[in-house]
């Protein structure tokens, strides 16, 4: 709730102020209001700061009440926090020209997120299952999600086992008219997660926005073959190795989930390779490791 979330950064804050000046850097992941005091403190001290943008600190979506900049006062903060930070470190390059609008003069470079291909990796058969993840209950999640579009989608193909991770009871009363060929699961833990990635053959993301999206690239290392909306780092996630859809058509992502289900397992291989060719976790620790250590930022 609100007090004990107020609670919780007076304590961090306190700490940070304990601690700051001993510190080479101050490392922040999210251009939220939680950023503001880490930022500044970081200038006062003059400290590296290195702020990290996943997606939903850089947007708005006013019908459903979404993103930091909802809030004038949050905004401001999120705002100050990119503006002043030594460096921004979005996780795709899509959300540059967002932090360029809220913060200009913002130092910006993208940094993607790194995955670990030795822990997420096929095994066994594929299943003629359609997986999506996406975790939360409120209306706001599982329409930012597109999970309404998920179910619509299983409800035109009904030979197909659709299956979704992450949704419990309070959000199934979100989704009306569910098909007897969908199913949902609450949340689980990664090695369950890991199971269900393993059996699916066809992962699909029809989210209004993503920054890049982690469930993705974990599912395509698990060699599932990705269907998507174009919509933010969703595209840059799947690359040449999937199907993306341009339009937020019910009939064109049925067509899209039809031609993944009749594609044969090379694509998925090609999934897996696009993910440790473009995303892979050590390439993020050097980079992240060579920032902090360049005497001009």
């Amino acid at each position: 709730d609100l007090l004990s979330n107020i609670l919780a950064q007076l304590s961090l804050n306190f700490w940070l102020l304990q601690h700051i000046w001993t510190s080479y850097a101050v490392y922040i992941w999210f251009a939220d209001y939680h950023a503001f005091l880490p930022v500044l403190f970081s200038k006062i001290w003059k400290k590296k700061s290195l702020l990290i943008e996943g997606g939903y600190d850089t947007t708005i979506i006013p019908e459903i009440r979404y993103g930091s900049h909802i809030s004038a006062l949050r905004s401001k903060m999120s705002s100050f926090a990119m503006r002043h930070a030594s460096l921004n470190l979005p996780v795709c390059e899509t959300l540059t020209p967002e932090i360029i609008k809220w913060a200009p003069g913002a130092k910006i470079q993208h940094l993607y997120t790194g995955y670990d291909f030795n822990f997420f990796k096929a095994k066994g058969q594929k299943k003629k299952i359609i997986l999506t993840v996406a975790t939360g209950n409120s209306e706001q999640r599982i329409r930012l999600k597109g999970i309404n579009e998920f179910v619509n989608v299983a409800q035109k193909l009904p030979d197909y086992r659709f299956v979704i991770i992450g949704i419990g009871k309070e959000g199934r009363n979100h989704l009306i008219n569910l098909p007897n060929n969908c199913e949902l699961f609450d949340k689980i833990n990664q090695k369950e997660l890991l199971s269900w990635y393993q059996q699916a053959k066809v992962y699909a993301q029809f989210s209004m926005r993503e920054g890049l999206p982690n469930v993705v690239c974990e599912a395509m290392l698990c060699e599932c073959i990705p269907v998507g909306f174009r919509a933010g780092g969703i595209p840059i996630a799947i690359g040449n190795a999937g199907y993306i859809i341009e339009n937020r058509s019910i009939d064109e992502a049925a067509k899209a989930i039809k031609l993944a289900m009749a594609t044969d397992s090379k694509k998925g291989i090609m999934a897996r390779e696009h993910i440790i060719n473009n995303f892979p976790q050590k390439a993020r620790e050097e980079k992240l490791l060579k920032l902090l250590a360049d005497p001009n930022l």
